[in-house]
């Protein structure tokens, strides 16, 4: 029943892409095959499964991993799990789906449900079918981690903003699949918990993508800017969803990552391979957090922030009810946040909240307080400083006014990173498709069919050989 919908949900994915030109068509392509590939795959581990347990209920399922078979199991229903959350090295549809596709769709699918279906498949995974041993442990926080910073590297450079938040789509999975992985009472409901909170906050970031897009017709940082003026309820629904994913209190993205980091530390207080590595972990993660950060400075300043493009200048804020879920979800990030500690946690994970001891000390509600204060403070202070004494005057150049034409590219400033030697060089891998699964398995595929096309040769003996040949390998697998 579970493979049924979840395959539904492939199809519904693939066609919700307008395949208006060869690359949307592509992306399509692409997405369906992946996630298509991968359902084999689990169908293979459920084959794996029925034949070591003699039942497909998952909740009368505690395999153990100890065995090659159900290693295996675990690792095909796994892989199935990565591809539809979009886990490294199984993401690359994401960004070229969010890239392609209409904005609500991304909104829908790869941010939310795709995430939800995938990251709920891992938690069942990891905590109630397998039971996981140190190996595997080590292999999923490896992946996750790997993903936080992968992700967030791509997005760094990226001059589409879809593109951009479909690469940190992939870089938040990296959090749930950590906590996950874990396994601890902390790191299942930080998982879980933000598995919810990226659903909220990268909605509303799609959906505001859509807004300025279907406003400006541009998708490229280089040629937006200085629409805050012209769309004030999307821009600060935008800010609040940037500091969100970006792990700033009091908002909701930063409950769960600290409830996560809280985990990693708790885990690494047990003896294993991947509980001695906690400190590189929490390192890895906290990374990942910063790096967000500065990517959606990138996204926040190139899209409202800034002077203006004349053509822009008649750009108008988007319907009411297009601004209704924007400001829905808005709020939710922040009330998700700030009531995080007293309500929202023990109401969501009660089931295992009991479990939970809190390393350090927070409370939700009071560290929300102090930045309200500490906001309104600051606008005290600028409120009662001279601002009259300060002059401001144009700049010129051979008695040119320079300020009502100068633009200052905020990508320019990112293209540093792309250009500085140790990335520059896995930059350049990443544009030739070298750690592309879905490009290195077509390449593969294709030079066997052209060594297996060699043997057709017209002649019949090579034919029944390669007959006869098959159908013992067919007998070798049945029996």
């Amino acid at each position: 029943m579970f493979i049924t919908f979840w395959g539904i949900l492939a199809l519904t994915l693939y066609k919700l892409i307008k395949s208006y030109d060869e690359e949307s068509a592509n992306a399509a392509i692409k997405s369906l095959i992946l996630v298509g590939g991968s359902d084999v795959l689990m169908l293979f581990g459920i084959g794996l499964i029925w034949s070591i347990s003699d039942t497909l209920s998952m909740s009368q399922l505690s395999l153990n991993t100890s065995s090659a078979i159900g290693t295996w199991a675990f690792i095909f229903l796994l892989i199935g799990a990565f591809t539809k959350a979009g886990a490294f090295p199984f993401h690359t549809w994401i960004p070229e789906y969010t890239q392609k596709a209409p904005a609500s769709s991304s909104a829908f699918l790869p941010a939310s449900l795709d995430k939800l279906l995938g990251i709920y498949f891992l938690a069942r995974l990891c905590n109630y079918i397998f039971v996981l041993n140190q190996w595997l442990i080590f292999a999923i926080i490896l992946i996750g981690t790997s993903t936080i910073i992968i992700g967030v590297i791509m997005a760094l450079v990226q001059h589409d903003y879809k593109k951009l938040l479909g690469y940190h789509a992939v870089s938040q999975v990296g959090y749930m699949v950590v906590g996950l992985g874990m396994g601890t009472a902390l790191g299942i409901i930080g998982g879980l918990f933000h598995m919810i909170n990226n659903a909220l906050y990268k909605n509303g970031l799609f959906l505001v993508a859509g807004n300025v897009e279907d406003r400006t017709g541009k998708s490229d940082l280089n040629e937006t800017g200085g629409l805050s003026g012209n769309m004030p309820v999307t821009f600060v629904a935008a800010l609040i969803f940037a500091l969100s994913i970006s792990g700033v209190p009091p908002f909701n993205g930063f409950a769960s990552k600290w409830i996560i980091y809280q985990g990693i530390i708790d885990f690494g207080k047990e003896a294993g391979l991947a509980n001695s590595l906690w400190i590189v972990w929490l390192a890895l993660v906290v990374i990942g957090s910063a790096l967000t950060l500065a990517s959606f400075i990138k996204f926040i300043s190139g899209i409202f922030l800034g002077r203006k493009l004349p053509n822009f200048s008649k750009v108008k804020e988007v319907n009411f009810i297009r601004l209704i879920p924007v400001a829905i979800l808005a709020l939710s990030c922040v009330g998700f946040g700030v009531f995080a500690t007293n309500y929202v946690v023990p109401y969501l994970f009660g089931f295992i909240s009991h479990d939970m001891a809190y390393i350090g000390t927070w409370d939700s509600v009071t560290v929300s307080i102090l930045v309200l204060v500490s906001i309104v403070l600051g606008a005290v202070i600028y409120a009662l400083g001279d601002m009259k004494k300060f002059r401001r005057e144009d700049s010129f150049l051979g008695g040119e006014r320079l300020q009502d034409t100068l633009k200052y590219n905020v990508t320019e400033f990112y293209n540093t990173i792309r250009d500085y030697k140790p990335f520059s060089f896995m930059y350049r891998k990443a544009d030739e498709k070298w750690f592309d699964i879905y490009y290195l398995s077509k390449d593969g595929a294709l030079w066997v069919n052209q060594k297996i096309s060699k043997t057709h040769n017209g002649i019949l003996l090579t034919y029944a050989i390669w007959f006869v040949i098959g159908l013992i390998i067919v007998l070798m697998f049945f029996m």
